[in-house]
């Protein structure tokens, strides 16, 4: 009777990938693999605070989070997509409300350098 029954000690291991990224001052949020073989990196600046373009203070209140789909070079023949979570900021002097610089791939630009 015991050998109907197969109890799994160890959970099984899904396959996974760890992708590099030369970008200093951003973060990893979430990293995963897309039905078509596509790698998705979901990244995030690590600074807490802007300064606004318009009065030149320091903003930390955030107002609204939007994503950004980059492309990256290749990694072992599977295509990467950076998706980049641009921050909104509202200044607390001025209220302008405006976005972080894309420090990534640019100004208006799609595709990592």
């Amino acid at each position: 009777m015991q050998d109907q029954h197969i109890i799994e000690t160890e959970p099984t291991q899904r396959e996974g990938i760890f992708v590099p990224l030369d970008l200093p001052g951003f973060q990893i949020c979430q990293q995963f693999w897309q039905e078509d073989g596509t790698i998705c990196v979901t990244i995030m600046a690590q600074t807490a605070q802007v300064c606004c373009p318009r009065c030149l203070r320091l903003c930390t209140k955030i107002h609204d989070r939007r994503l950004r789909k980059k492309r990256d070079l290749p990694c072992q023949a599977h295509q990467v997509h950076l998706m980049l979570l641009k921050r909104r900021f509202r200044c607390e002097a001025c209220q302008a409300v405006f976005t972080e610089p894309d420090t990534v791939c640019g100004r208006r630009r799609r595709t990592t350098r």
